[in-house]
C-alpha cells in the first residue's frame, strides 16, 4: 500500500509536498502529548512554522517553549527544509 501511495504521490508531483511536513504525524513526540491536544501544526510560510492553539494562554505558555521545540522539531525535518520561527495563533478547534 505504501508503494501504490508514494507512486501516486510522486506521479502528480506531490512526494516534495508532503515530505516536507512529515514532522505534522510526530506532532505528539515534538511538543508531549498535552501539548499535542491542545495544539495542531497548521502551516509552513516560509521559514515559519504556524501552530493553532485552542486559547491565548496556550499560546504563551508554547511561546515560553519556541526554542525546545524548534530544537526537537529539527529531528524530524529533512536537510532541505528550514524552520527558523514557531508562531502561535488562536483558533476556537486546532
Amino acid at each position: 500500500m505504501d508503494t501504490i501511495l508514494s507512486l501516486a504521490l510522486k506521479r502528480y508531483g506531490l512526494e516534495d509536498k508532503i515530505h516536507r511536513y512529515r514532522f505534522v504525524s510526530h506532532w505528539k513526540e515534538i511538543v508531549g502529548e498535552e501539548l499535542a491536544k491542545r495544539s495542531r501544526p497548521e502551516r509552513l510560510r516560509g521559514k515559519v512554522l504556524i501552530v493553532a492553539v485552542r486559547n491565548s494562554a496556550w499560546a504563551q505558555e508554547m511561546s515560553f517553549l519556541k526554542n525546545t521545540i524548534l530544537k526537537r522539531l529539527n529531528r524530524f525535518l529533512d536537510s532541505d527544509v528550514e524552520i527558523e520561527d514557531v508562531k502561535f495563533v488562536v483558533q476556537a478547534h486546532p
